[in-house]
C-alpha cells in the first residue's frame, strides 16, 4: 500500500488469528501494542494506536489500524518504506509494510522565488554548465549578460541584483508550474497576432495541421497573472500557427486579451470544468482527426472510462468476478452456491450489496460475477465479502479512483 507523505487518515487492514493454532480468527480484541519503524530508524511503540474491528459478524478477525504517527518523509527523500508490527496477547503477531511517497512536484523550484533557497544555489547553476559567470564581489552586469545572454540597461550591478534577476526567472517558472503541473504539457508560448477571443495566432508551435485539436488551452494575462481563461481548440493551422477555439473560453471576460498574453496547451485533459467540457462538439473529433471516428464525437469522459486504472468511485461496475472454494479443503471450487454479498465502504459497517439477488451469476468452476451498483462503490476504499454455505468466506479489498464524469 502507498500513502502520501504527511497523511494521517489512512487505514491498513490485518487479520487476527489465534496465537496457538494460527488459524482461528479472533474477535473482540483490544489493548493492542503496535511497533513502528520508518526508513531503518529504531523501532518505536505507537503512543495511542487506533485499531477498529471491521465487523465481527461479517468479517470475523478483520481489524483496521489508523496510520497517524511519523508518516512524513525525511527531507530529500521522495519515497520510504515503513513497517508496523502489531501484537496482542491472544493473537499471533502481524507485520504490515507500507510505502510513503511524495507526489510528483518540481520541488527544486515550486514555492521558492529566491535563488539558493531550494534546489541549485546560484553558484551551483554556474558550475552545472548554465553559462552564468557568478562573482563574489560587485561586477558589471554586462559581464553576466555576455555569459548568459541576459540584457539589462544598467551598467553595473551587485550580486544581489543578479540574484534578483534569477529570482524573477524562478518566480515565472513557478507560475508556469501553477498553470499546469503534470507531464501532459504540449506547448508554452504567447499570442503573436490577436484577432478575437476565439481566433488568434501564436508565436511558436507545431508545423503540423490540427495537432492541438481537442486539447485544452490556458490563456494568462501578460499584465495580471491571476487573469486566466480556459478553452478547447477546435482548429489549428500549422503553417500560420493560427488557433481557433470551440467557444468563448470561460474567464476571458475578466480582461482584454491581446498580443503577448501567455498560452499553455495541454494534451487530453483528465478534468475540465463543466462549462469547458460543454464546448466539445462533434466537429472536434472527426474522422480526419481521429481515424475510425463515426463523426458522432468522442467525449473526454469516454476516453477516461475506456482506460480505467482503478474502479471508479460511485460508478456501477458490471460482472465483477470472484472465486469461491470449499470450506472443507479450502482449495476445490465451490459450485452451485447461494451467495450473500455485503460491502463495507470507507471503514463503515457491512451492508448488503444493491444487486444481492439478480445481479449475481455463476460462470463455472467456482467463479461467480456480481453487478456492483454505484452505491456499492461510493467510497475511497471498498471491502467486499461473499459468504455461502459450504464455502470459505471470500473477502476482496480495492480502492477507487475519482469520477471525472
Amino acid at each position: 500500500m502507498r500513502i502520501t507523505t504527511g497523511s494521517t487518515d489512512r487505514y491498513i487492514y490485518f487479520v487476527a488469528v489465534d496465537a496457538t493454532d494460527m488459524k482461528t480468527r479472533e474477535t473482540g480484541l483490544d489493548t493492542f501494542t503496535v511497533w513502528r519503524s520508518r526508513n531503518g530508524l529504531a523501532a518505536v511503540v505507537m503512543t495511542t494506536p487506533t485499531i477498529n474491528e471491521t465487523n465481527a459478524t461479517y468479517m470475523p478477525g478483520v481489524y483496521e489500524l489508523l496510520l497517524d504517527e511519523d508518516t512524513t518523509l525525511a527531507a530529500g527523500n521522495d519515497t520510504e518504506e515503513m513497517v508496523f508490527h502489531i501484537t496482542q496477547a491472544s493473537m499471533a503477531p502481524v507485520t504490515r509494510v507500507v510505502e510513503l511517497y511524495r507526489p510528483v512536484l518540481d520541488a527544486a523550484l515550486a514555492g521558492h522565488a529566491g535563488a539558493g533557497t531550494a534546489g541549485a544555489a546560484l553558484g551551483e547553476i554556474g558550475t552545472a554548465g548554465a553559462g552564468l559567470t557568478v562573482l563574489a564581489q560587485a561586477s558589471a552586469l554586462a559581464t553576466v549578460a555576455t555569459a548568459a545572454g541576459i540584457h539589462h540597461a544598467a551598467t553595473s550591478a551587485t550580486l544581489a541584483t543578479i540574484d534578483g534577476e534569477v529570482g524573477d526567472i524562478l518566480q515565472d517558472t513557478t507560475s508556469l508550474v501553477a498553470d499546469h503541473g503534470d507531464n501532459t504539457l504540449l506547448l508554452q508560448t504567447t499570442i503573436d497576432n490577436y484577432a478575437s477571443v476565439t481566433n488568434f495566432t501564436i508565436a511558436d508551435g507545431s508545423t503540423h495541421d490540427d495537432l492541438y485539436v481537442g486539447c485544452m488551452i490556458i490563456i494568462r494575462d501578460n499584465g495580471t497573472a491571476t487573469n486566466k481563461a480556459v478553452g478547447l481548440i477546435s482548429d489549428y493551422d500549422g503553417s500560420t500557427k493560427n488557433v481557433t477555439l470551440a467557444a468563448t473560453p470561460p474567464g476571458s471576460t475578466n480582461w482584454t486579451m491581446g498580443n503577448g498574453d501567455h498560452v499553455v496547451i495541454v494534451a487530453a485533459p483528465e478534468v475540465v470544468c463543466s462549462t469547458v467540457a460543454g464546448q466539445i462538439s462533434n466537429s472536434v473529433w472527426t474522422a480526419s482527426v481521429h481515424p475510425g471516428s463515426t463523426g458522432t464525437g468522442l467525449k473526454l469522459s469516454d476516453i477516461h472510462s475506456a482506460l480505467p486504472v482503478l474502479p471508479t468511485k460511485n460508478r456501477a461496475l458490471d460482472k465483477f468476478p470472484f472465486l469461491l472454494v470449499s470450506d472443507i479443503d479450502h482449495v476445490s471450487p465451490k459450485t452451485g452456491a447461494i451467495i450473500t454479498p455485503t460491502r463495507s465502504i470507507d471503514g463503515g459497517a457491512f451492508a448488503a450489496c444493491a444487486n444481492a439477488g439478480s445481479g449475481l451469476a455463476e460462470v463455472s468452476n467456482g467463479v461467480y460475477t456480481i453487478d456492483l451498483a454505484a452505491s456499492d462503490t461510493n467510497g475511497s476504499s471498498i471491502v467486499l465479502r461473499f459468504t455461502a454455505t459450504g464455502a470459505d468466506d471470500r473477502v476482496i479489498v480495492f480502492v477507487t479512483q475519482p469520477s471525472t464524469a
